[in-house]
């Protein structure tokens, strides 16, 4: 009789071992995965420290290309001011001539 009763808790215990097997394959599975899931979550922490980085360099660069484009716009205005200097002192001679013309044709001094 106790032959009998072992057999059934044997197959109870075979059928255990399985399962056991079964589920450390599984749990080796989820191990592994977890492990990739980390590798790939430093991976973007990584990417999102350089995305940052980047947008502070292209922030700073921004900045470099607007003060160059002031000093550039500065430098392509001055031979404008110029003429319109030159411009003014030329018309400002013409007129303080014609009245001078002017005057000494009517005879005032």
């Amino acid at each position: 009789m106790d032959g009998q009763l072992c057999m059934p808790h044997d197959k109870d215990i075979k059928d255990l071992r399985a399962e056991m097997a079964a589920n450390e394959k599984e749990h080796e599975s989820f191990r592994r995965r977890l492990h990739e899931h980390d590798e790939q979550i430093n991976a973007i922490h990584q990417l999102t420290a350089t995305v940052g980085q980047l947008a502070q360099a292209m922030n700073d660069t921004k900045k470099t290309v607007e003060k160059i484009d002031r000093r550039v716009e500065t430098i392509e205005n001055e031979p404008a001011d110029k003429w319109k200097k030159i411009s003014f002192e030329i018309v400002k001679a013409i007129v303080v001539a014609l009245v001078g013309a002017a005057l000494m044709y009517f005879g005032i001094k």
